[in-house]
């Protein structure tokens, strides 16, 4: 192990440890800390790239690739923390929240609504019902079938609640209802335009 020819420093609590390889911190020091409910190791270090001529500057986003040496684990490590940092993103959260709603028949769901959602994917746990790890869609499915704004039979009284059906899926309904066959002759024999505009 690489940490073998480090010494651990003694007083850093349970939160967090330290490995010196030199006695005192530099940037060959490493430190262990808990993030998004995992042990990370980070090493002491923060690169930073300055335009020549001006005092502009910038962090150099840290990298496993090897410019030099490329291997097949640097990329994976690299990808799988991208995909990570995407999975993690504040946005994550509302945008899948809004979206399963949508799917599960409320096409105008509150706000109230999704924070209720974004919150149970988030917190992994709704009700009792979950794991309480980030991301847990069972938890968020039963935030979404029994949140009251989707059992309250009220809301069936108002005429802007409910799911709104896309354009083409209302005109292969219609297409479907007048039993509509093709033609042996082959061709054109429906056209979709202006859609939206035509039929809302």
């Amino acid at each position: 192990s690489i940490l073998e020819s480090y010494t651990q420093e003694s007083n850093t609590g349970s939160d967090i440890a330290v490995w010196h390889k030199f006695g005192g911190y530099s940037k060959d020091s490493i430190f262990r800390v808990k993030f998004r409910g995992e042990d990370v190791y980070l090493k002491n270090m923060l690169a930073m790239v300055k335009v020549d001529g001006s005092e502009f500057e910038f962090r150099n986003p840290p990298h496993f690739m090897n410019i030099a040496i490329r291997e097949h684990r640097d990329a994976y490590y690299e990808t799988e923390y991208v995909l990570e940092t995407y999975f993690h993103h504040p946005n994550v959260a509302p945008f899948l929240a809004n979206r399963m709603i949508e799917r599960f028949g409320v096409s105008n769901p509150s706000p109230r609504y999704i924070e209720v959602v974004a919150t149970a994917f988030k917190d992994g746990m709704y009700e009792g019902i979950g794991d309480g790890k980030y991301g847990n869609l069972k938890a968020m499915v039963a935030a979404i079938v029994l949140d009251r704004e989707a059992r309250n039979p009220v809301l069936d009284a108002d005429p802007t609640f409910g799911s709104f059906r896309e354009p083409l899926i209302k005109f292969v309904g219609f297409m479907r209802a007048m039993d509509f066959a093709p033609s042996q002759r082959g061709g054109e024999e429906v056209r979709l335009v202006d859609l939206l505009e035509a039929i809302g």
